[in-house]
């Protein structure tokens, strides 16, 4: 596959979780995952309010207002399907992680997440 196709499955696949979670809502179900799906978005969503570009600081600092492990920012930059990405002391948003936060402000009715 080339880069373009999988960039194609990637971002479907971003959409059918989106819809997933829709779903779930609709039916009124609430489950840990999805606290954690919402949590993790508030995180990338903080870092979009930011200018998309954070300090390794604020990154840490993001990641504990939210209430989650710093080991477990880690998993934001995991793969071809990372949602933030490192340049020195720098955390920045990627398109994917962009796309997911516009997303999920979409499936919440939210402009600015404050």
């Amino acid at each position: 596959m080339d880069r373009y196709t999988v960039t194609d499955i990637q971002q479907l696949v971003s959409e059918i979780e989106v819809r997933i979670l829709r779903l779930k809502k609709l039916m009124g179900a609430s489950t840990a995952g999805d606290r954690s799906q919402d949590m993790s978005m508030k995180v990338l969503a903080e870092v979009d309010e930011a200018g998309g570009v954070v300090s390794r600081e604020k990154w840490l600092a993001i990641g504990k207002k939210y209430g989650m492990d710093v080991r477990g920012l880690g998993g934001f930059f995991v793969g071809e399907g990372s949602m933030i990405c490192i340049g020195g002391d720098k955390r920045a948003l990627t398109e994917r992680g962009m796309n997911m936060v516009k997303k999920w402000r979409e499936r919440n009715n939210q402009g600015e997440v404050k």
